[in-house]
C-alpha cells in the first residue's frame, strides 16, 4: 500500500462518522469525491499488507458503496426546469 492509499484510508476512517468530509477531498487528494470513494472501495475490497483489518475494511466498504451510489444518483438525476 502506497502513501496516498494509506492517507485515503486514514482520511475516510476519520471522517466516516461525520458523513465523509467530501468538501476537502479535491484539495487534499486531487480527486473528486466520487473518484475518491471509487478508489477507496477498490482499496478495501481485498486485504492488503499494511491495510485495514477485516472489520474496518467492511465498514469502509459499506460507507464507500453508499457514497458512490449517492454520487451516481446525482449524476444521473434528470434536470428539472
Amino acid at each position: 500500500m502506497n502513501d496516498q492509499e494509506q492517507r485515503m484510508i486514514e482520511y475516510a476512517s476519520q471522517w466516516m462518522s461525520y458523513g465523509g468530509g467530501d468538501d476537502e477531498i479535491l484539495a487534499e487528494f486531487g480527486l473528486t469525491p466520487e473518484q475518491f470513494y471509487r478508489r477507496l472501495l477498490h482499496l478495501v475490497s481485498t486485504p492488503r499488507v499494511g491495510g485495514p483489518n477485516a472489520k474496518a475494511r467492511g465498514q469502509l466498504g459499506r460507507f464507500s458503496s453508499k457514497k458512490v451510489a449517492a454520487y451516481a444518483a446525482l449524476r444521473t438525476a434528470p434536470i428539472r426546469r
